[in-house]
Protein backbone atom coordinates (compact mmCIF):
# COMPACT_ATOMS: atom_id res chain seq x y z
CA UNK A 1 0.00 0.00 0.00
CA UNK A 2 1.48 3.46 -0.89
CA UNK A 3 2.43 5.44 1.70
CA UNK A 4 0.24 8.24 1.17
CA UNK A 5 -2.93 6.06 1.09
CA UNK A 6 -2.39 5.06 4.59
CA UNK A 7 -1.43 8.18 5.53
CA UNK A 8 -5.11 9.68 4.07
CA UNK A 9 -6.68 6.54 5.81
CA UNK A 10 -5.02 7.53 9.31
CA UNK A 11 -6.65 11.07 9.08
CA UNK A 12 -9.43 10.11 7.71
CA UNK A 13 -9.99 7.15 10.95
CA UNK A 14 -8.63 10.15 13.22
CA UNK A 15 -11.29 12.42 11.96
CA UNK A 16 -13.84 9.59 12.41
CA UNK A 17 -13.10 8.51 15.80
CA UNK A 18 -12.81 11.97 17.52
CA UNK A 19 -14.54 11.97 20.97
CA UNK A 20 -18.25 12.02 21.00
CA UNK A 21 -18.11 14.84 23.63
CA UNK A 22 -15.99 17.23 22.09
CA UNK A 23 -16.78 20.51 22.93
CA UNK A 24 -16.95 23.91 20.81
CA UNK A 25 -14.37 26.39 22.09
CA UNK A 26 -15.60 28.66 20.11
CA UNK A 27 -17.72 30.08 16.86
CA UNK A 28 -18.43 32.30 14.25
CA UNK A 29 -21.81 34.05 14.69
CA UNK A 30 -21.61 36.67 11.85
CA UNK A 31 -18.77 37.51 8.91
CA UNK A 32 -19.76 41.10 7.02
CA UNK A 33 -17.28 44.09 5.09
CA UNK A 34 -14.43 41.44 6.18
CA UNK A 35 -15.01 41.67 9.88
CA UNK A 36 -15.86 38.34 12.05
CA UNK A 37 -17.81 38.04 15.52
CA UNK A 38 -17.34 35.24 17.35
CA UNK A 39 -19.05 33.65 20.24
CA UNK A 40 -15.84 34.81 22.60
CA UNK A 41 -16.46 38.14 21.22
CA UNK A 42 -20.37 38.04 22.67
CA UNK A 43 -18.92 36.50 26.20
CA UNK A 44 -16.31 38.92 26.35
CA UNK A 45 -18.61 41.88 26.11
CA UNK A 46 -21.15 40.16 28.31
CA UNK A 47 -18.66 39.54 31.10
CA UNK A 48 -16.94 43.08 30.96
CA UNK A 49 -19.86 44.72 30.30
CA UNK A 50 -18.49 46.51 27.52
CA UNK A 51 -21.96 47.23 25.17
CA UNK A 52 -25.11 48.50 26.54
CA UNK A 53 -27.91 46.10 25.25
CA UNK A 54 -31.61 45.57 26.02
CA UNK A 55 -32.06 42.13 26.99
CA UNK A 56 -29.21 39.69 27.77
CA UNK A 57 -29.70 37.51 24.79
CA UNK A 58 -26.59 36.86 22.57
CA UNK A 59 -28.46 38.06 19.63
CA UNK A 60 -28.54 41.28 21.48
CA UNK A 61 -24.74 41.61 21.96
CA UNK A 62 -24.42 40.21 18.16
CA UNK A 63 -26.24 42.98 16.67
CA UNK A 64 -24.80 45.90 19.08
CA UNK A 65 -21.49 44.03 18.41
CA UNK A 66 -22.23 44.62 14.75
CA UNK A 67 -23.67 48.10 15.12
CA UNK A 68 -20.01 49.22 16.88
CA UNK A 69 -18.00 47.73 14.69
CA UNK A 70 -19.65 49.44 11.33
CA UNK A 71 -19.61 52.97 13.25
CA UNK A 72 -15.92 52.42 13.49
CA UNK A 73 -15.39 51.54 9.92
CA UNK A 74 -17.41 54.55 9.40
CA UNK A 75 -15.36 56.33 12.06
CA UNK A 76 -12.25 55.55 10.59
CA UNK A 77 -12.86 57.06 6.73
CA UNK A 78 -14.37 60.07 8.83
CA UNK A 79 -11.35 61.36 10.20
CA UNK A 80 -11.76 60.88 14.02
CA UNK A 81 -8.78 61.99 15.82
CA UNK A 82 -7.55 59.32 18.50
CA UNK A 83 -8.77 60.43 22.08
CA UNK A 84 -5.62 61.80 24.32
CA UNK A 85 -4.75 58.95 27.44
CA UNK A 86 -6.28 61.60 29.92
CA UNK A 87 -9.43 61.26 28.03
CA UNK A 88 -8.69 56.84 28.15
CA UNK A 89 -8.15 57.14 31.52
CA UNK A 90 -11.27 59.04 31.80
CA UNK A 91 -13.25 56.50 30.41
CA UNK A 92 -11.54 53.58 32.15
CA UNK A 93 -12.84 55.21 35.19
CA UNK A 94 -16.55 55.58 34.13
CA UNK A 95 -16.14 51.40 33.39
CA UNK A 96 -14.30 50.71 36.09
CA UNK A 97 -16.69 52.56 38.76
CA UNK A 98 -19.71 50.67 36.62
CA UNK A 99 -18.82 47.45 37.16
CA UNK A 100 -17.46 48.06 41.14
CA UNK A 101 -14.06 48.17 40.91
CA UNK A 102 -11.66 46.46 43.42
CA UNK A 103 -8.88 44.21 42.76
CA UNK A 104 -11.77 41.44 41.75
CA UNK A 105 -11.94 43.38 38.02
CA UNK A 106 -8.24 42.82 37.17
CA UNK A 107 -9.33 38.76 37.27
CA UNK A 108 -12.56 39.33 35.47
CA UNK A 109 -10.62 40.93 32.52
CA UNK A 110 -7.89 38.59 32.33
CA UNK A 111 -10.82 35.59 32.69
CA UNK A 112 -12.68 37.23 29.97
CA UNK A 113 -9.33 36.96 27.45
CA UNK A 114 -8.64 40.72 27.40
CA UNK A 115 -5.60 42.44 28.27
CA UNK A 116 -5.29 46.16 29.59
CA UNK A 117 -4.26 47.34 26.56
CA UNK A 118 -7.37 45.61 24.59
CA UNK A 119 -9.22 47.45 27.13
CA UNK A 120 -7.86 50.69 26.92
CA UNK A 121 -8.23 50.21 22.93
CA UNK A 122 -11.97 49.12 23.32
CA UNK A 123 -12.47 52.33 25.46
CA UNK A 124 -10.76 54.76 23.21
CA UNK A 125 -13.00 53.50 20.16
CA UNK A 126 -16.53 54.49 22.70
CA UNK A 127 -14.81 57.74 22.33
CA UNK A 128 -13.98 57.84 18.94
CA UNK A 129 -17.86 56.53 18.29
CA UNK A 130 -19.30 59.35 20.43
CA UNK A 131 -17.29 61.93 18.66
CA UNK A 132 -18.43 60.61 15.49
CA UNK A 133 -21.77 60.41 15.97
CA UNK A 134 -21.66 63.90 17.64
CA UNK A 135 -20.30 65.31 14.07
CA UNK A 136 -22.04 63.09 12.28
CA UNK A 137 -25.49 63.99 13.73
CA UNK A 138 -25.27 67.91 15.04
CA UNK A 139 -28.10 69.37 15.02
CA UNK A 140 -30.53 66.89 14.44
CA UNK A 141 -34.38 67.36 15.87
CA UNK A 142 -34.56 63.42 16.58
CA UNK A 143 -30.64 62.30 16.83
CA UNK A 144 -31.78 58.81 18.43
CA UNK A 145 -34.10 58.41 15.50
CA UNK A 146 -31.49 59.46 13.14
CA UNK A 147 -28.90 57.54 14.25
CA UNK A 148 -31.07 54.26 14.43
CA UNK A 149 -31.96 54.62 10.73
CA UNK A 150 -28.30 55.41 9.50
CA UNK A 151 -27.59 52.25 11.82
CA UNK A 152 -30.39 50.26 9.87
CA UNK A 153 -28.59 51.55 6.41
CA UNK A 154 -25.10 50.46 7.05
CA UNK A 155 -26.43 46.77 8.63
CA UNK A 156 -28.69 46.78 5.13
CA UNK A 157 -25.36 47.40 2.86
CA UNK A 158 -23.32 45.39 5.26
CA UNK A 159 -26.11 42.50 4.44
CA UNK A 160 -27.12 42.33 8.09
CA UNK A 161 -30.38 42.09 8.81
Amino acid sequence: MPMTVVVLTLVALSGAAAPAGQEVLDRVVSRFNGQIVTMSDLRRCRMLKLLNVSGDTDEAYQRELENRLLILQEASRGGVSDPDAQAVATRRREWEAALGGGPALMERLAKAGMSAEALDSWLANDIRIHAYLDERFRGSPDRPQAVAHWISNLRQRAGLR
